[in-house]
């Protein structure tokens, strides 16, 4: 079956800086979502056979934090598009991307909004994070994105 969708990106913490959060907080995050298959040189693995779609994905850190991510994905049905959203955005969610204050401290709104999957959109992300689509190396909003990959664009 061919791809109806395939994307490159780039992902960044805000402003194309270093997302903050350690290789290891980010994989032991990853460990509890069925499917994904993460190993420790930075690389991992997220797919289902029904509906059948595909993210890949290699962590570049610097022993402190995530430098970038290089993230790809495949979709092969229709309903793969609206799946693949919601594993981004509780992948991303569970990364715990707010910043702590000053005191290495987040708010009790901060620490509970940011550790629940499921419970943040592109909006709230979209203030943690940025992407850079490949190839043609542009920098993209997530609700852009999103667009894209519900193929609302086409």
């Amino acid at each position: 079956m061919a791809s109806i969708f395939n994307f490159q990106i780039y992902v960044y913490g805000p402003g194309g800086r270093p997302i903050p959060i350690t290789m290891e907080k980010a994989a032991a995050a990853m460990q509890d979502f069925p499917g994904l298959y993460f190993e420790w040189d930075g690389s991992f693995t997220w797919a289902a056979a029904e509906p059948r779609w595909q993210i890949s994905g290699t962590i570049y850190d610097n022993g402190s934090e995530i430098q970038y991510v290089d993230l790809h994905g495949r979709l092969e049905s229709e309903t793969a598009r609206v799946v693949v959203k919601e594993k981004l955005i509780d992948l991303f969610s569970a990364w715990n991307l707010i910043a702590p204050d000053s005191n290495g401290r987040k708010s009790d709104q901060q620490a509970s909004q940011s550790t629940k999957p499921g419970q943040h959109d592109w909006g709230f992300l979209n203030k943690h994070l940025a992407i850079m689509r490949l190839p043609d190396q542009r920098w993209q909003e997530l609700q852009t994105f999103e667009q894209e990959l519900l193929g609302l664009n086409d």
